[in-house]
C-alpha cells in the first residue's frame, strides 16, 4: 500500500494547479500531490511535494481528509491537506514532471481536464463547507 499526500494552495480565491507531464496522467490538471518517499513523515512529504511542483514554501493550514483509494490497481490512502498564502510568487517547476503551473479561480477549475475530476471537486466541496479538521488530528512520532 502506497501513501500519497496532495495539497490546495490557495490565496484569495484562487487555488494552485499543475498539469502532468507523467506519461499515465499526461496534460491532466491536478493539486500538487505524489507520494510520500521512505522514512518521510505525511506533513513533511506535503511540504515537499508542493515545493518540488511549484517551487513554493508554504504553511500547512488543515486536514481537509484522508481517502482510501484504488490508484494504479494499488489500495492506496491520500492525505490532503490545505494551505494558505498571502504572497504567491513566481512559479517554478521541474518542465519533465510538470507541464504548467497556474493560479486559478475556484469557479474556473471544473472547466479543466481534471486528473481525478471527482477527488478534488470532493476536496474543494469539503473546504468550502469547512468541513477540515486540525492537523494536530495527525500525530507524527
Amino acid at each position: 500500500m502506497k501513501v500519497y499526500v496532495s495539497t490546495v494552495v490557495k490565496s484569495d480565491n484562487r487555488i494552485l494547479i499543475i498539469q502532468e507531464g507523467k506519461k499515465s496522467c499526461f496534460g491532466k490538471w491536478n493539486v500538487p500531490s505524489g507520494h510520500l518517499e521512505e522514512d518521510e513523515n505525511i506533513l513533511n512529504g506535503a511540504l515537499r511535494e508542493v515545493k518540488e511542483e511549484t517551487g513554493l514554501d508554504i504553511k500547512l493550514d488543515r486536514l481537509v481528509g484522508v481517502y482510501n483509494n484504488k490508484y494504479e490497481n494499488n489500495n492506496s490512502i491520500q492525505f490532503s491537506f490545505l494551505a494558505e498564502t498571502d504572497s504567491p510568487k513566481k512559479l517554478t517547476f521541474d518542465h519533465e514532471e510538470i507541464l504548467d503551473a497556474r493560479w486559478v479561480d475556484l469557479s474556473e477549475v471544473a472547466s479543466y481536464d481534471l486528473r481525478d475530476a471527482d477527488y478534488i471537486r470532493d476536496v474543494l466541496n469539503r473546504i468550502e463547507n469547512s468541513k477540515t479538521f486540525p492537523l494536530d488530528a495527525i500525530v507524527v512520532k
